[in-house]
This record gives structure tokens, C-alpha cells and sequence, in this order.
């Protein structure tokens, strides 16, 4: 939990009350999933839950969360952007080719703007 990539000594000495002691200062503790490379002990567990180490990241991890990364905000406006492009190009296909709309394959004007809404939109 603290770290450590090489075995380090623990003692039960109490240590000195300082509001400032880190968790890697407590020589005296061990933290759950800690591996005993050798010796004996005994422990107490004097936190669970929330309250604990792992806890504590959890819930700083939760509160991070709360708004969206800086990617999903820029991967937003990219989905934006090129959402407007798409339209753009709809509406161009679309006018340029406003001049078929009345060609007589069609049989009508509404049909040849839909023929070409359609074709508009599958080029998009």
C-alpha cells in the first residue's frame, strides 16, 4: 500500500503523535494486501471500510469523477464539429442539385427532392 518495491522493516513501537505523519512514516502498520516476507506477528484492525487507506483513494477517485475528463470534452466538441460538417455537406448536395429535382424519371419535383435528400445523406 505504501510503495515499497523492497521488503521494509515494521516494528509495534507507538509512534510520535504528529498530525503530519504520512503513511509511508507508519512503520508500525500494516495495510491490507501487505506481504510478510519473513518473522511473525499480530495485528489489529483498528480501521475498515471508508475509513481506511484504500478507502480514502476511493473516495478521492469518486470525486475526480464527478465531471468529464479533459478528452471526453475536446472527443465532444470534435462530435460537434464534424456534425455540423456532415449537415453542410447534406444541405450542398442537396442545393446543387435542386435543378434535377423536376427531371421527368422522377415524376415530380417531390419526389426529386427526396431522391436527392436521400442521395444527400448517404454521401454524408
Amino acid at each position: 500500500m505504501t510503495g515499497e518495491s523492497e521488503a521494509v522493516s515494521k516494528t509495534s513501537q507507538p509512534l510520535a503523535k504528529t498530525s503530519e505523519t504520512l503513511v509511508q512514516d507508519q512503520i508500525n502498520m500494516v495495510f491490507s494486501g501487505t506481504m510478510v516476507s519473513r518473522g511473525r506477528g499480530r495485528a489489529i484492525v483498528v480501521k475498515t471500510g471508508p475509513s481506511t487507506e484504500f478507502g480514502k483513494i476511493r473516495a478521492s477517485v469518486a470525486e475526480d469523477e464527478s465531471g468529464p475528463s479533459p478528452l471526453k470534452e475536446k472527443l465532444d466538441e470534435f462530435g460537434e464539429l464534424l456534425s455540423k460538417i456532415i449537415l453542410v455537406i447534406c444541405i450542398l448536395v442537396w442545393v446543387i442539385n435542386i435543378g434535377h429535382f423536376f427531371d421527368p424519371a422522377f415524376g415530380g419535383g417531390f419526389r426529386g427532392a427526396v431522391y436527392y435528400f436521400k442521395i444527400a445523406v448517404a454521401l454524408a
